[in-house]
Order: structure tokens, then C-alpha cells, then sequence
């Protein structure tokens, strides 16, 4: 990790409560780790983008750390499309959440991803698809516990994009970035 990446994770870091900071620094260098760079962002570095850019010149975002102290947020909004339901319990409570607010767009079958980058989200009469291209999804109650889960989401969501954005047949087309 340079030594601006660590200023980035430690800048956002050393603004969550005490109780956040270890699983949120642990989940922001496993994304490091895996190739994906944590650069600060907003006006007064509320948050971290953790970005990796691929052979196709598409830039994805897998995790945002957030620290906003003005409103008193503190999150963890990730990509978990990659991960096949059931989902752990914290991340189905955010994807639930995150349908009840209306910003859950169903995937329209764009053709991009072949319908493999979408959330299912539980229904009555069993799942339906929400785009996960263009979604991180909002996450406040993430501990040291979820971190196991966070890191499995991680892995599979990058090797989706690793297989998925380094096929030939896809080099040369302009997919959304999805941040």
C-alpha cells in the first residue's frame, strides 16, 4: 500500500467512533488487497472510494468508507451483486431497506452483464432482480463480525469483473462505471 493510500484509509478512519475503526480499516485494506486504490472524496473528505480500473478502461467502485461528522453518518457502502442469495442478514436488512426507499431499479436486461451483476431481492412469490451495476448499497451497522462476509463479497464481486471485464469480447465496450 503507498503511502498515499494509507493516508486516505487513515484519514477517513481516525474520523468514525472508536468501536468502527478496526473492522472498517480491516475491510478498506482488504479491498487494497486486492487491487483496488482508496482515494478521499467530497468537499470536507467525508468519504473513501476504493476504485480499480480494468483492462477495458472501466472504472469500478467496490466499497466507499464514509465519515460524515456534519451529519453524523457512518457507513460502509458496498457491491455484493456477485454473492448468491440467501444474503447474510445485515446485508438483506440494507437490501431491504434500500428497496423500501425506491432506489432498488429493476435490471433491464441491458445485455452488458447477461443479468449476472444484479441483487435478488426477496419477494412473496420468491426473488426478483435490481441492477447491481449501478449500486453500492448503504450499510451503517457493519462490525468486526461482518467482516468474514465483507471480504467473501469482495473476492467475488472483483472476480466477476476480473472475468467479466478481461474477456476480449468485452475489452472494447463502454460499461457504465457503475459508481
Amino acid at each position: 500500500m503507498t503511502e498515499k493510500q494509507q493516508h486516505a484509509i487513515e484519514t477517513i478512519i481516525a474520523k468514525l467512533p472508536e468501536g468502527l475503526r478496526d473492522a472498517y480499516r480491516e475491510a478498506g485494506e482488504y479491498a487494497v488487497s486486492l487491487g483496488y486504490k482508496p482515494t478521499l472524496k467530497g468537499a470536507q473528505q467525508q468519504y473513501v472510494a476504493f476504485n480499480k480500473l480494468f483492462p477495458n478502461k472501466a472504472n469500478r467502485t467496490i466499497l466507499k468508507i464514509v465519515a460524515d461528522i456534519k451529519m453524523a453518518t457512518y457507513a460502509m457502502e458496498i457491491r455484493f451483486f456477485a454473492n448468491k442469495p440467501p444474503y447474510p442478514p445485515k446485508f438483506r436488512q440494507a437490501l431491504d431497506e434500500y428497496d423500501k426507499m425506491g432506489w432498488a431499479a429493476p435490471c433491464n436486461s441491458c445485455g452488458h452483464c447477461k443479468r449476472q451483476q444484479a441483487y435478488h431481492i426477496k419477494t412473496d412469490d420468491g426473488y426478483r432482480k435490481a441492477a447491481g451495476c449501478i449500486s453500492l448499497i448503504h450499510m451503517e451497522t457493519l462490525s468486526a463480525e461482518d467482516i468474514p462476509d465483507i471480504k467473501q463479497a469482495f473476492k467475488n464481486a472483483d472476480g466477476f469483473y476480473m472475468e467479466f471485464l478481461t474477456d476480449n469480447a468485452n475489452i472494447s465496450k463502454d460499461y457504465y462505471s457503475g459508481f
